[in-house]
């Protein structure tokens, strides 16, 4: 098999920039609830904002390869989202096309979960040849074949001008003693579309979004590849950086009460008021002892904003009813400082078999990543029951709810016993549990206009070096 002369990567994993993002700040209240099922507006990609250009190249920088993405910086990891296409175009030198049988540019998306081969799982591979050698005996490139660079001719993919050129800008002219034919530039267009499925095992699933974390043994990489071919017994040359991917997921509308709450910036109409709206889950019973004396007993019965699926960068509204015989256990634990209601992740993924059959198995890693906060529910409550309003605050930074095959991320919320003084939990497990969706774009009609999914913060829940890249 031909070797591969020299390659080149772009960013890599330890290096990733990813775009920062910065949610708009809103007016918040200690007593008040707020008024929206979504009280932050994140910046969202319009298509009037010029595209990023990022530059690749190797060392010597006879092949260069530029691409024009939704990143926010050029320092950042190229990055694009669902029904988007990497564009962009390739320049080489024409010494180095000396040989070449042909060029192609190929996309890949692997899980990864381990440094062995077999730990690594394609699911997605799109290629495209931006150059393929007529055949015939081999002949030298033409200075009439060589064109000038431009970036507007390489991004937009028009046809270049066949004149004669100077070398690229920013690239080395080459020894002086090289002819004119060797050190001219040659662009070939670049455009792979990203398919919105892909198809394993007879299942046909949405691409998950990038997924790298110090913590966390697996992650989802996609790279673009360009590969110079020689053909047998000659060396390839490659270059390649990584990008990265977010698809486009979003909720059902709201019940309409809710809907017409949020137009007129109301307080979200809770489930005596938008039945509808809401999912009431069943009761569950908290046991233990106040001040290590008395046993009580209390009743919680948690509702959820309906549909169960919710943006990341927005609000989930939620709501609890508490009753108990006990007065004073309901005004000790029926506070919104004792509720200990949070948003828990699981990753699944599948190990690849090692030299140990006993160690693998499908994997799992939890993480709470946010929690709820609360504050007294002003409808009118009977004697012994106490009701309170709240809401959890998604995280910018959360992935989305999906996978593929042998990955998977899923959400569920949690209901755990009281955390208060003097409070003892006969059993400190969880009390409720649901599962919900995280997705990437407002519900259709929702009033932030959004024309592309909310792209993630990439915060402090991912691993990021000094640089404020990823690492691995």
């Amino acid at each position: 098999m031909p070797a591969s002369l020299s390659s080149s990567h772009g960013p890599a994993p330890g290096d990733m920039q990813l775009p920062p993002y910065h949610p708009r700040r809103r007016p918040r209240t200690a007593a008040a609830p707020h008024t929206s099922t979504s009280h932050s507006h994140p910046h969202s990609l319009t298509s009037t904002r010029a595209p990023t250009e990022h530059t690749i190249a190797l060392d010597d920088g006879s092949v260069v390869l530029h691409l024009r993405s939704s990143a926010r910086s050029a320092k950042s990891l190229p990055t694009y989202f669902e029904k988007e296409s990497v564009v962009g175009a390739l320049h080489v030198r024409a010494g180095r096309l000396e040989g070449v049988h042909g060029i192609t540019a190929t996309v890949t998306g692997r899980v990864h979960t381990g440094s062995r081969p077999e730990d690594a799982l394609t699911f997605l591979s799109e290629s495209v040849s931006l150059f393929a050698r007529p055949p015939g005996p081999s002949r030298r490139v033409s200075v009439a074949n060589i064109v000038r660079p431009s970036t507007s001719n390489g991004a937009h993919g028009r046809r270049p001008s066949t004149s004669a050129a100077a070398p690229l800008a920013g690239l080395p002219a080459g020894p002086a003693q090289e002819s004119p034919s060797t050190t001219a530039i040659r662009t070939f267009p670049l455009c792979i579309s990203l398919p919105r499925e892909v198809a394993l095992d007879g299942h046909r699933v949405k691409p998950p979004e990038t997924f790298i974390e110090k913590r966390t043994a697996v992650s989802v990489q996609y790279e673009l590849t360009v590969t110079l071919s020689r053909g047998m017994l000659r060396s390839d040359t490659q270059i390649s950086t990584f990008i990265a991917y977010v698809p486009s997921t979003r909720p059902s509308a709201p019940s309409l009460v809710r809907q017409l709450a949020q137009e007129q910036h109301l307080p979200v109409p809770g489930p005596a008021d938008d039945p509808q709206g809401w999912v009431t889950l069943a009761a569950g019973i908290i046991k233990g002892k106040v001040f290590k004396a008395r046993k009580v007993e209390l009743q919680c019965t948690l509702s959820l904003a309906k549909p169960l699926a919710y943006t990341r960068g927005s609000a989930m509204p939620v709501s609890i009813t508490i009753l108990s015989r006990d007065a004073q256990a309901l005004d000790l634990l029926a506070a919104p400082a004792a509720l200990s209601l949070r948003l828990r992740r699981r990753v699944r993924y599948w190990a690849a078999p090692s030299a140990r059959p006993r160690e693998v198995a499908w994997s799992e890693a939890t993480e709470d990543v946010a929690s709820a906060t609360w504050w007294p529910d002003t409808t009118p409550a009977p004697g012994g029951v106490r009701r309170l309003a709240g809401e959890i605050s998604l995280p910018r930074d959360l992935t989305p709810t999906g996978g593929v095959h042998t990955f998977s991320v899923s959400y569920a919320v949690v209901l755990f016993p009281f955390d208060a003084a003097g409070f003892v939990a006969k059993r400190p497990d969880a009390v409720l549990s649901e599962a919900v969706e995280i997705t990437t774009m407002h519900h259709r009609g929702h009033g932030t206009h959004q024309h592309a999914p909310q792209p993630p913060a990439y915060g402090s829940r991912h691993a990021r070096s000094a640089s404020g890249g990823y690492e691995l």
